[in-house]
């Protein structure tokens, strides 16, 4: 009952010689408001949009 559960979108896998290294992602959407074709206009005018690491787990092969 410990175990904290996360939902992550998006995931990296990184291999570091004998090493892979597992990362989840949550990806942090901005609210948006208006139709669905001015949410999408103000959607696609964002810079970037933020993920937040959420967990990292590091396997040895």
């Amino acid at each position: 009952d410990t175990i904290k559960t996360e939902h992550a979108t998006h995931l990296v896998i990184q291999q570091q010689g004998s090493e892979f290294i597992l990362l989840f992602f949550e990806l942090q959407q901005p609210l948006l408001s208006g139709t669905a074709e001015e949410q999408l206009a103000a959607f696609e005018e964002l810079p970037f949009v933020e993920a937040k690491c959420i967990s990292k787990v590091v396997m040895s092969a």
